[in-house]
Order: structure tokens, then sequence, then C-alpha cells
């Protein structure tokens, strides 16, 4: 399956945003699978209408934690 991902950046991006949507991984770590900057990926999630998580466990205060 690693394998898979790894050679599919598409299937990362889908994995990622589903797994964040779920509230299941923080945008940080959402970044890293999708293997894209945060700008990018913030810009992806607001063109699906997917909010951002800003409170609790995978919002600010894990992002910040993150980026340090």
């Amino acid at each position: 399956m690693n394998t898979y991902l790894a050679a599919n950046k598409e299937k990362r991006i889908e994995l990622a945003i589903s797994l964040y949507r779920k509230g299941k991984i923080s945008l940080g770590r959402a970044v890293e699978i999708a293997d894209m900057d945060y700008e990018s990926f913030k810009k992806m999630l607001a063109e699906r209408g997917i909010e951002r998580n800003t409170s609790g466990i995978h919002g600010t205060e894990a992002c910040l934690e993150h980026r340090r």
C-alpha cells in the first residue's frame, strides 16, 4: 500500500483530505501525507468547500506545534 501511495500523488491527496475531513488527522499531518505545502493544501480544502478545523487537538495548537 505504501508503494502504491508513494507512486500516486492524487491518491495521497485524496487520502489526506478524507482523513482530515473526518477529523482523524491534523492539518500538519494531512499536508505531510499529501506531500504539499500548507498554503496549497489549505487552498485545495477551500476549493472543495471543506472547512478547516481550528479547535481541539487537530486545530491551531497542533498545527503550531507541528511547525516548531
